[in-house]
């Protein structure tokens, strides 16, 4: 059986992302077919993930870093992201 983990760095942002799984699991009921962990720690800093890692099972990662300066977020992201997602997803 596939093993799917959720990482966040921050509580909030792992908040948020239980909180999008379930509305999206509700519309999309396929989507929670297989056991998703949610996992806070450092994009894989998680013995569960290292034991992954160091094995010889195939993996795919796959990450959303922050990807854009303070002042752009401050500046040119739409008042629903910013109520929605925590600064630290962006920044």
């Amino acid at each position: 059986m596939q093993e799917v983990y959720l990482t966040e760095f921050s509580a909030d942002a792992l908040e948020v992302a239980k909180k999008n799984y379930e509305i999206l699991g509700k519309q999309y009921p396929r989507l929670v077919e297989t056991p998703l962990s949610f996992l806070e720690c450092n994009l894989v800093d998680h013995p569960a993930l290292m034991a992954v890692l160091q094995s010889d099972q195939p993996i795919v990662l796959v990450a959303n870093l922050p990807y854009i300066p303070d002042q752009t977020f401050d500046e040119n992201v739409e008042d629903n992201v910013k109520k929605r997602e925590p600064r630290m997803a962006f920044v």
